[in-house]
């Protein structure tokens, strides 16, 4: 199942809606370990590679990228085969399983908006390194071309620099 899976959608319209900095700062009780560690990953992620690539120490930035992609790859907009390791390509999504009903809607609501999110970030990353597929995955986020800068990446995102959850589609990268 991938983050834009339209099920997955509907079950995170029902949920009262949280902001990233909610889900981190106050919800860390109630949600699972997994996705704590994705937005923490998430956070440091955009951090890491500027600094690698102003050390120009490509290898390593690209390292920081993967380690991300390795938590959501093949459950999100990503409809690509991944030649990273499956164990880890579907960890996340796999970790929380926000498709069995005993999960809750909260759980399902931060499950994909920390996806989204965490696709936001890749795909202002990637833009140096892939510049067409970080362009097809932003724009099938929805995210207007002067909120793709690298200062972007930096921030939690805001839920307007996104489209609306269910109107997300995945998008073939490759």
């Amino acid at each position: 199942m991938r983050v834009t899976s339209p099920k997955l959608a509907e079950r995170a319209l029902a949920a009262d809606p949280l902001s990233l900095d909610e889900i981190w700062e106050t919800q860390q009780g109630q949600f699972s370990k997994a996705l704590i560690h994705l937005i923490s990953v998430q956070r440091e992620t955009a951090k890491k590679v500027g600094e690698k690539m102003q050390d120009r120490e490509v290898s390593d930035a690209l390292r920081h990228l993967v380690e991300l992609m390795q938590l959501v790859c093949r459950s999100s907009a990503l409809k690509t085969k991944c030649t990273i390791n499956h164990q880890q390509a579907n960890k996340t999504i796999t970790d929380i399983m926000p498709w069995r009903k005993s999960v809750s809607q909260d759980l399902v609501y931060a499950t994909y908006t920390t996806g989204i999110e965490t696709l936001r970030v890749l795909g202002i990353c990637l833009q140096p390194f892939i510049p067409r597929s970080a362009q097809v995955l932003l724009d099938a986020l929805g995210l207007k071309v002067d909120g793709r800068l690298w200062r972007d990446a930096e921030r939690s995102g805001a839920k307007e620099d996104v489209k609306a959850i269910g109107s997300v589609v995945g998008a073939r990268l490759f």
